[in-house]
């Protein structure tokens, strides 16, 4: 603003104001009136959600904290049941013009929950608050980073539970039989059983429980067999309730067998799939030594994630061995032959890496050898020579009835066939050869 004073010719003074008006709220040059304005603040609001995998997520679960770029903390909240997390909105008047940082996190506990895995993502955050005319505007930016962030502009924190695997539910069998491949894609033997309420724990407590009287006449458990003999021992690796998500890393077999009785060879086992019959031998590392079979599934059927491939090797199944054995000739007379077999299963754990391995064991089952007892006798005559076949002997049993008829020979000797024991189907001796017999 200028004042010019000029004076007359008459000497009276006069004055002329020329205004020149700028900044501010100036609406001309000559502008005389000053406005003031209020302008409103602005704010803004900074929204994420939660999300979990492996159980349903809690209300108020999880807390996150708000700090300013200082790493002071502004505030913390939790999320709510459905997975939104709020903070309360950041108000700008006009003196906050400019850029303002900020970093949001989920808050770890000191004490973690077993088996979780927490979401350490930084969301790196860039408020700019601009003035236009009487107007405060604001522009949000993020830039999120670590974690399991999967942008920049990544809102979202994600934990994972990883529950612990359950233990599949399985139950091996174990049969003896006199052919090979009985019955490989039906289920005849698994009745055989039914009249004990464990057969499990009975068999195992006394082989002899399973009686005959409802078998299949291919079970030869619990029979009588001659040193030599060949017969096979099947046991069923069951998968029929195994499922993919199950986390099983291999399945497999052991079978003790008595070595000092019997012959067995590796190229004397084979594998059968119980639906389709085919021979899955080579889906097995097989080993015989020290008396134990033992088999398991083969490591190329493992996947990246540490667990069998199952469009590889198939569950929902039985996988049945049948394993030829031969009674060696020089077992000793009156001896039964007894076998376990158990099914061991590898379930992963991915979350701590390791491997919990669940057996079960199978029925035992056994066969016998019948012992031999020879009756020698001698004849002798008196007044003269005695005569080859001269005279008659008869061996009966308990009751009366006659076994064997022989005559003596010219030196005296009287010899009958040899008589085998044998036991019945609970193991005790057949009684009338307990009891004697008549000659």
């Amino acid at each position: 603003m200028t004042v010019e004073v000029t004076q007359d010719a008459a000497g009276v003074l006069k004055t002329k104001v020329t205004y020149s008006a700028e900044g501010g709220e100036t609406s001309k040059a000559d502008d005389q009136e000053f406005n003031n304005f209020v302008v409103p603040p602005v704010s803004t609001k900074f929204d994420f959600t939660k999300k979990l995998e492996g159980r349903p997520l809690k209300d108020k679960e999880f807390s996150f904290v708000l700090k300013d770029a200082e790493g002071n903390e502004i505030e913390t909240v939790k999320n709510d049941a459905d997975g939104n997390v709020t903070f309360t909105a950041l108000n700008y008047d006009k003196t906050k013009v400019g850029v303002h940082k900020y970093t949001v996190e989920e808050v770890i506990p000191a004490t973690k929950e077993d088996r979780m895995d927490y979401d350490t993502m930084k969301a790196n955050i860039t408020v700019t608050v601009s003035k236009s005319g009487h107007v405060l505007t604001t522009v949000t930016t993020y830039a999120s980073e670590g974690g399991n962030a999967t942008g920049a502009d990544d809102k979202e924190f994600n934990n994972k539970v990883t529950p612990p695997p359950t233990t599949p539910e399985f139950k091996p069998e174990k049969f003896v039989v006199n052919k090979e491949k009985f019955d490989i894609t039906g289920d005849k033997l698994m009745d055989d059983d039914n009249e004990l309420t464990d057969e499990v724990a009975e068999t195992n407590a006394n082989p002899y429980a399973d009686k005959s009287t409802n078998n299949e006449a291919e079970n030869i458990n619990g029979k009588t067999l001659k040193k030599g003999d060949k017969f096979y021992y099947q046991v069923w690796l069951d998968t029929t309730k195994f499922t993919a998500d199950q986390n099983i890393q291999y399945v497999g077999i052991t079978d003790d067998y008595e070595e000092d009785k019997l012959d067995v060879t590796t190229d004397g086992i084979k594998v059968y799939d119980s639906v389709t019959g085919a021979d899955v031998t080579s889906k097995f590392d097989i080993k015989v030594e020290d008396g134990k079979i033992s088999a398991t599934s083969k490591a190329e059927f493992v996947n990246e994630n540490s667990v069998i491939d199952t469009t590889k090797f198939e569950f929902g199944r039985y996988y049945k061995f049948d394993i030829a054995a031969t009674i060696k000739t020089t077992v000793k007379d009156g001896i039964d032959i007894e076998n376990t077999a158990s099914q061991i299963v590898h379930v992963y754990d991915p979350y701590n890496k390791t491997v919990e391995k669940p057996e079960k064991p199978t029925q035992k089952r056994v066969v016998n050898i019948p012992v031999s007892v020879d009756f020698n006798f001698t004849k002798k005559l008196e007044g003269r020579t005695l005569k080859d076949q001269e005279f008659t002997f008869v061996l009966k049993d308990a009751e009366g009835t006659e076994i064997e008829t022989v005559k003596n020979d010219a030196d005296g000797n009287v010899k009958f066939k040899s008589l085998e024991f044998t036991k019945d189907q609970s193991g005790n001796s057949q009684i009338y050869n307990r009891r004697g017999c008549w000659i």
